[in-house]
Order: structure tokens, then sequence, then C-alpha cells
């Protein structure tokens, strides 16, 4: 039995509310009853794109989006979510087509140019991304754009031209933490080490508020020669990151300079058994571990990931190598 259109329409509101409230669970339950009896509309399939989105089931989301796009050709906003799950499942080809579709009809629309611009520097179309920024730059001359130009400039190593470029969205917005970080970074591409060493310190002074603060401190820490301070900001930033890897790596690493041989990678190992299914990590412990001539754990370490993950190419690959190391003379 069919509900009632009144109802119908009621429950998509109802669901859409759920999921702008961050409850793509909720949003989903309410829709799926009357999915099928407004399956053939645009703003439904889109809705239902959005949710699978948000529940990264990133297959499904496509399947929704692109059924959306094929009932209402014309509308920029669906073509730029499409766009978007595209680029999430690295089909930057077609994520790149679909995004100019977008820009085509929403020609003033600065997130898809964004989105374009990302999407043409992840595919390594570097011009083409620098001339979507510059455009946006021209548009809407704000931090963002300065601080998208900057960042696609730095991708190309065309350090001193991303400095300004950082500088430009820092003088609009002075105060702004994220900005200000940028600008650091760009000041320590040039070799400006201690004045992005200070910027980091007095970002830091109020609170590290992201693992990539925490990173780039405690990279200018260590080549200025605070060696002890850089790792000690690491070891504070696992604890607060616990899931980024690239903290995990780097304190590592900086063990091992260290000294500390195998028990370099104490604190991924601690991590690996809060998360025994993350093979990315294990695959980093094994690395540190072979990177120190340390083969024999880091065939173990190996050893108990291919028994959870037999079939994974990366491990038995890394397996294989480390084989081969030890059977050398």
């Amino acid at each position: 039995m069919k509900a009632p259109a009144m109802d119908v329409s009621a429950l998509a509101i109802a669901s859409r509310e759920l999921l702008n409230r961050g409850d793509p669970v909720g949003a989903e339950r309410v829709l799926s009853p009357v999915f099928r009896q407004l399956g053939a509309d645009a703003s439904v399939l889109h809705l239902m794109g959005l949710i699978k989105k948000a529940q990264n089931k990133m297959e499904e989301a496509e399947r929704h989006l692109r059924s959306a796009v094929a009932y209402s050709l014309n509308d920029g906003g669906y073509y730029n979510d499409l766009g978007v799950v595209l680029q999430a499942r690295g089909a930057y080809p077609e994520a790149i087509k679909v995004f100019r579709a977008a820009l085509a009809l929403m020609p003033y629309a600065a997130q898809v140019r964004v989105n374009l611009a990302r999407a043409l520097q992840s595919s390594g179309a570097y011009a083409e991304a620098e001339k979507e920024a510059l455009a946006y730059v021209k548009a809407e001359p704000s931090p963002e754009a300065w601080t998208l130009l900057s960042q696609i400039q730095r991708a190309q190593d065309r350090n001193e031209d991303a400095l300004a470029s950082a500088a430009n969205a820092l003088k609009l917005a002075p105060d702004t933490r994220g900005l200000r970080l940028n600008h650091a970074a760009a000041l320590e591409r040039v070799g400006r080490n201690r004045e992005a060493l200070e910027t980091y310190h007095a970002l830091a002074a109020d609170k590290i508020d992201s693992p990539e603060l925490a990173l780039n401190l405690s990279r200018a820490l260590y080549s200025d020669g605070h060696k002890a301070e850089a790792e000690q900001t690491l070891t504070d930033a696992v604890l607060h990151y616990p899931e980024v890897l690239a903290l995990h790596t780097n304190l590592a690493r900086m063990r091992q300079l260290r000294g500390e041989g195998e028990n370099a990678t104490e604190l991924m190992e601690q991590a690996i058994a809060q998360r025994p299914n993350d093979l990315s990590l294990r695959l980093s412990t094994a690395d540190i571990l072979h990177r120190g001539k340390h083969h024999h754990k880091a065939l173990r370490v190996l050893e108990q990931t291919l028994a959870i993950a037999p079939d994974s190419p990366q491990m038995l690959t890394a397996y294989g190598i480390v084989l081969d190391e030890l059977d050398r003379p």
C-alpha cells in the first residue's frame, strides 16, 4: 500500500533534516520505506546519494547520484556532488569532466571551482589546476582562494610563489590559525626556518589543535636542533590523534635516529593492539623496522598481519622483501 503523497513528502523532508543534523543512519531509516515510491524523483535520488556518501558507502552513493543527474541534467549541484564521490573513489578523469559540467551550469559557484582544482591537482594536471585557482582568485580574492593557489604552487615546488600567495591570504585574515599554519609551512619551504618555528611556537602556545601543527612544529624543532622537544611534541600528539599514521611514523623515525633500535616502534605496536585491523599501521611498522635493519622483528609483524590478511598484495610483497634480506649473507 502506497503512503499518501503528503506523508511521503514529509518523510523526505524529515530524512533531509536528519542528514543535515549529522544522522545519516536515521535519515536512511526514514527515507527507505518510501524510496521505491519516490525513486524517479531526482531530489530523492540525490538525497539517498548524500546519505550513502555520509555513511562512506561510496559505490552506492555514486549509483544514486548518477541516477539523480540522469533525471535532472541541468542541476549543477547534482553534478558537483557526483564529482566529489568520483574523486573520493580515485576516478579523477571522470570527476574532472563532471566538475566541468557543474561549473558550466554554475559558473559562479566557488566550491565547484575548488573541487575542480583539487581534482586536477590530484591527477597531476598542475598547470590546469593553477589556472582554475587563478580564476578563483580573480573572481573572489578571498583567503580560501589564495590558500588554494598557494597549495597548488607548493605542489609544483614553486615555493617563492607559494609563499607570496600564502602571505596574500594571511593579509586578509591575519588571526586565522589555518592561514598562519599555511604561511609558516611556506616560510619553511623557502628556508626561513626560524620564522616558521616562531609561528609554530606561537600557535602551539595556545593549543596544538591539529595533527598538521604537531607535525610541522616537530619537524621545525628537529631541524633547529631541539630534538628532545620535537620527539615530545609527537609523543603528546600521538595520544591526542592516535589514528594519524604520519604522527606515528615520524615519531618512530626520530626514536630510531636517537638509537632506540627495534624499540623505536613501541608506540606503533601499542596502536596495533588497539586497532588490529589497521593494515596501513602494520605495514608502516614493518617498514620502519626493516629500514632500521631489524629484519626478524619486521618479519614477525608481517607474519602476524598475514594471519589476518593473507591475500594482501602489499603485505605479501613486503614479506618477500624482508625474507630476501634475511637470506643475504
